[in-house]
């Protein structure tokens, strides 16, 4: 989907990227693309339609590089003033923002050891709080809508995919704690919801560092948090590529699944299972529509065991298979 954008809106787009030290530019089939907000759950990229380059053009944009725009008879200019001195321009027929929004529930990053599962979901709640951010809250469903709140929970935050705090990303605010509190209810969990509410109207580092520890605790709070972002991020397409990466990407979810099967697992991916074994086949996933090579795609296999009197969760390697 394509969104025409005006002069104003064109710089004031650009504007907010450099100011944020996130603006990238790169030409793909005639067109200046510059990524807006990529991430599990959207991607939305500025094109500059029919474009031509006077000048040097850098593919990151440096600290206090400035922008402007510009009008010479029916073309339309993007005019980036670098710090050394030096000027692009980029004239452009139409400047448009094309958006695609993505099934965020089937990807997971395996970035740090530990509370897997519990930072697949606080990755999830994240991303869906950035589209929000980013694009407005009507690119949200009402089921996004719901969950977005939680970003501002800490003790839920702290459980970071990242080395560091989500909650350095997302401040912490009443709302969240009322989310969860709900939340927790909702899940079957009165004692954790009484907590977090007495945190709420008397906030406290005591009380703070007891909801961090009790926080991974709730099992039945990770099963609803898991099937609130299955059913919202399902509400949208798994991304597809280009042919021939298409064609990998296929053969290699192909090949787990086979590999599962022959072990005695049933079930179709991502999901399958042996007596009290469920494994759930998650994904990172290259960007669709503005390739990036430095993204691979990868397979982690989450798994579930309940065959004790708790859920035992760990995430197995591919390779092992």
């Amino acid at each position: 989907m394509e969104q025409f954008l005006s002069d104003k809106k064109l710089l004031n787009q650009v504007d907010e990227l450099l100011n944020n030290g996130e603006a990238t530019f790169s030409v793909k089939d005639g067109s200046l693309m510059i990524p807006y907000i990529m991430n599990d759950a959207v991607e939305s990229v500025i094109v500059l339609h029919e474009c031509t380059l006077t000048g040097d053009l850098m593919g990151s944009a440096p600290a206090g590089t400035k922008a402007e725009t510009a009008v010479d008879g029916q073309r339309r200019g993007l005019i980036l003033h670098y710090p050394d001195g030096h000027v692009c321009t980029a004239w452009f027929s139409i400047a448009a923002r094309a958006t695609e929004g993505y099934d965020y529930s089937r990807i997971a990053h395996v970035w740090r050891g530990g509370l897997e599962h519990w930072r697949r979901v606080t990755n999830a709640l994240g991303v869906i709080a950035d589209k929000g951010y980013y694009l407005g809250g009507l690119a949200c469903s009402q089921k996004e809508a719901d969950l977005m709140a939680l970003v501002t929970f800490g003790p839920l935050m702290d459980i970071s995919p990242i080395q560091d705090s989500m909650q350095d990303y997302y401040r912490e605010a009443p709302e969240g704690a009322e989310a969860m509190a709900v939340l927790a209810e909702e899940a079957g969990c009165p004692f954790f919801a009484k907590e977090v509410r007495k945190y709420a109207r008397k906030p406290g580092t005591l009380r703070r560092k007891f909801l961090s520890w009790r926080m991974p605790k709730q099992e039945k709070i990770l099963e609803l948090l898991e099937k609130k972002i299955a059913d919202a991020g399902g509400e949208y397409p798994v991304r597809t590529y280009e042919e021939t990466a298409q064609q990998d990407v296929d053969a290699r979810r192909q090949e787990v699944a086979d590999k599962l099967l022959e072990k005695g697992f049933s079930g179709t991916y991502p999901v399958f299972n042996k007596g009290d074994i469920e494994i759930t086949a998650y994904e990172e996933q290259p960007f669709a529509m503005l390739p990036d090579d430095t993204l691979d795609f990868r397979i982690f296999l989450f798994e579930k065991d309940r065959s004790g009197r708790k859920c035992r969760r760990s995430v197995m390697d591919i390779e092992l298979l």
